[in-house]
């Protein structure tokens, strides 16, 4: 399909309502021997970046900490999708940064997720061994359906993918 068959305006609105939805997400990360993990984290939006409060203990925070690199999966349920083959999800490549606590950034962002997951975000605050990741989007992909795919460019412009008729 081509791209001027859909209204970006509309994916991206589209896309951004999907991502409002979840609580969490799913996090892809990998130690600095290539070693993969998959795991999970509560999330707040803030600006055009996604933050996850997380403890030292996972193995998610070390590779943050080594690599820096994690890639971000929001993915329809399965008894909600219409065919298997065709989950609703968007996808994020991130850089990620560790906030310090003294810093203007952690503190609005801590109130954001205060504000979105209550009182449990005053007690995580105060462990030492939790700490506040800014993941950075560079680029992404959403899918919304079959012969609905999109490549998110760093800054949110969304271009469809043609699939090859070959």
């Amino acid at each position: 399909m081509e791209s001027d068959t859909f209204n970006m305006e509309e994916e991206k609105v589209a896309c951004r309502q999907f991502i409002e939805e979840f609580s969490s997400v799913l996090m892809a990360t990998v130690d600095c021997h290539g070693k993969p993990e998959v795991s999970y984290a509560p999330y707040v939006k803030y600006e055009d970046d996604y933050f996850v409060l997380i403890s030292e203990l996972a193995a998610h925070t070390k590779n943050l900490t080594e690599t820096g690199n994690v890639s971000l999966l929001f993915i329809e349920n399965e008894c909600d999708a219409k065919n298997i083959f065709a989950r609703k999800r968007a996808s994020f490549q991130c850089h990620a940064y560790r906030l310090d606590t003294k810093s203007e950034a952690y503190n609005s962002v801590i109130t954001v997720f205060s504000k979105k997951f209550g009182k449990v975000i005053e007690l995580l605050k105060t462990l030492k061994d939790f700490h506040l990741y800014r993941l950075s989007p560079q680029q992404g992909r959403y899918v919304a359906g079959f012969g609905r795919t999109f490549i998110i460019k760093d800054g949110g412009e969304f271009e469809a993918i043609k699939a090859d008729k070959e």
